[in-house]
């Protein structure tokens, strides 16, 4: 099934002011990669907040392709993405990205990395970005602006808390932006007994885009470990997927505290 309505779908463009970097919660034990980034046509600032670690050992995948040819992997409105976050329908036919029904790479590239960890990642990052780097970023997104700093969470409604916990604890609790987009990774493929499967859907798949100096794109995928790439229509794993994924569990994504 596609995102519950609490989490809202879409490509946000805009300029990095501040390399955060890696972050491992003492609280969690997970570890983020975290940016600041400004939309230079409304001045709104955001974070950006991968997921590269959330167990012991290392269990993120990423893959990154130099010189990415946006003009003929991605449709022609790619080009024409305006600064700030725009929503996406999850559909065929557009922006939306899938990995593994509608590939724009070799997608065994990434099935088949092995997971790398924390620092290794953020270290990959590091390599392409610094301030001033223009990025596109598909993901999910959340704003926590109707909140003011270290308020609790009173509201009667705070569904989208639950979905955005980090981001919105970050805002919160350390005075980061209200905006941010998360989910910057694959969004289909984890097994059923995996609370996070309920998020499993087509066309809804984060990445990242990091425009270089030339104009040339270079891209980033990220896939949990324990995710499958042989999914059905509605993003979860078929019958043989399922067997072979819970045969060997122990990969898991849990977003908890900062």
């Amino acid at each position: 099934m596609p995102f519950p309505t609490s989490k809202k779908y879409g490509v946000l463009k805009a300029r990095v002011t501040q390399v955060e970097g890696e972050f491992t919660s003492h609280k969690s034990g997970m570890s983020h990669y975290n940016l600041i980034c400004n939309d230079s046509v409304s001045g709104l600032d955001y974070q950006i907040n991968i997921d590269i670690q959330s167990e012991v050992s290392a269990n993120v995948k990423m893959l990154i392709l130099k010189d990415f040819d946006t003009k003929t992997q991605l449709p022609s409105a790619f080009e024409t993405i305006t600064p700030g976050f725009t929503p996406l329908p999850c559909q065929p036919g557009g922006l939306a990205l899938d990995l593994i029904h509608q590939p724009i790479f070799t997608v065994n590239q990434l099935k088949d990395s092995h997971p790398q960890n924390a620092a290794k990642i953020a270290a990959g990052l590091n390599e392409f970005i610094q301030v001033g780097t223009q990025l596109v970023v598909f993901g999910t997104y959340y704003d926590d602006s109707d909140h003011q700093y270290h308020q609790q969470f009173i509201t009667e409604d705070e569904s989208y808390r639950d979905h955005h916990m980090y981001g919105v604890r970050r805002h919160r609790e350390q005075q980061r932006p209200s905006r941010g987009v998360d989910d910057v990774h694959l969004n289909q493929g984890t097994p059923s007994i995996q609370f996070q499967s309920k998020d499993n859907g087509v066309y809804q798949d984060g990445a990242l885009f990091i425009r270089n100096p030339d104009g040339d794109y270079t891209a980033c995928f990220f896939a949990f470990a324990g995710q499958c790439f042989d999914t059905n229509q509605q993003g979860n794993c078929d019958a043989q997927s399922s067997l072979k994924q819970s045969s060997t569990m122990g990969d898991t994504e849990i977003k908890g505290q900062v």
